[in-house]
């Protein structure tokens, strides 16, 4: 039998929670108490962590949905582990940066194919239409990948700061927490951010013109609330900070993030100077 979100019996089917003794009302089919144990402490594992329940890709989508639209329950599983720390932390973060590029390569190919539509639509000939697309591509294809690459590596430089922070700075409170675990937990908000980032990608090809200003700042900073919002729930749930604590942590943490996103951008402005010059 595969393990489950409940214990049940492995010849009845038989709910064996609460149960006087080890042995099934149901059948009469004993059980250990560790079965009972384990079935109960993977509950708490990450979607990631369990192979029982599907491939890699459809564990790693389940894991970052929880964690940026349940991110209280996400942290409050995390916190009644006895062991903290994250199978393969090193290899989720990769996975979440993985995610986040393809989110923002199909972003960047809806992005096109939304404005062939729309270009097609206004001229009424989609020969015409994908010839102006081409020659605007070879007009900005050197700065097309700013936005992208500043988005990714910004997040990733990031979460990885954010998680050094806190594993060492509450090193008390973290239960022995290694800053690779500490990003792992944070690591969903690299691709919820590349996510946020493709969708804008998509709102730009569509007109007027105007939208440009409000969706950068929703890209921008959308990312930016999502991480912070992972950092709050993770000092309150895992951490167990007073809410005066956890806003002053989150406001440490948003100023490294911004530092992050300075140094990043200074980086890529210089080489998207050189690669224009």
């Amino acid at each position: 039998m595969m393990p489950t979100e409940e214990a049940r019996c492995p010849k009845c089917g038989y709910s064996l929670l609460g149960l006087p003794e080890f042995r099934c009302p149901e059948c009469g089919t004993p059980f250990d108490r560790e079965y009972v144990e384990d079935v109960a402490a993977r509950r708490l594992l990450l979607h990631w962590e369990r192979p029982e329940i599907g491939r890699r890709v459809g564990r790693l989508t389940r894991t970052i949905v929880q964690a940026s639209l349940h991110p209280g329950r996400f942290f409050s599983a995390l916190s009644q582990r006895k062991d903290r720390s994250i199978e393969s932390s090193g290899s989720f973060v990769v996975a979440c940066c993985a995610a986040s590029i393809c989110l923002l390569i199909a972003g960047a190919l809806l992005e096109q194919c939304v404005f062939l539509l729309w270009l097609t639509w206004k001229h009424g000939s989609p020969l015409q239409a994908w010839e102006l697309i081409a020659r605007v591509t070879r007009i900005t294809a050197s700065s097309q990948w700013y936005m992208p690459t500043l988005l990714i590596l910004t997040m990733l430089l990031s979460v990885l700061a954010i998680a050094a922070l806190l594993a060492r700075g509450f090193r008390n409170r973290s239960g022995a927490l290694r800053t690779m675990d500490v990003a792992a937990a944070l690591s969903p908000a690299i691709a919820f951010g590349a996510f946020i980032g493709a969708c804008a990608q998509v709102a730009l090809a569509i007109p007027p013109v105007s939208f440009i200003g409000p969706v950068i700042t929703v890209t921008l900073w959308g990312q930016v609330a999502v991480l912070l919002l992972l950092v709050w729930h993770f000092c309150r749930k895992v951490l167990k900070l007073s809410r005066a604590k956890t806003v002053a942590t989150v406001i440490a943490c948003g100023i490294v993030q911004y530092a992050c996103g300075e140094l990043v951008g200074l980086a890529l402005g210089k080489l998207l100077v050189a690669t224009l010059l």
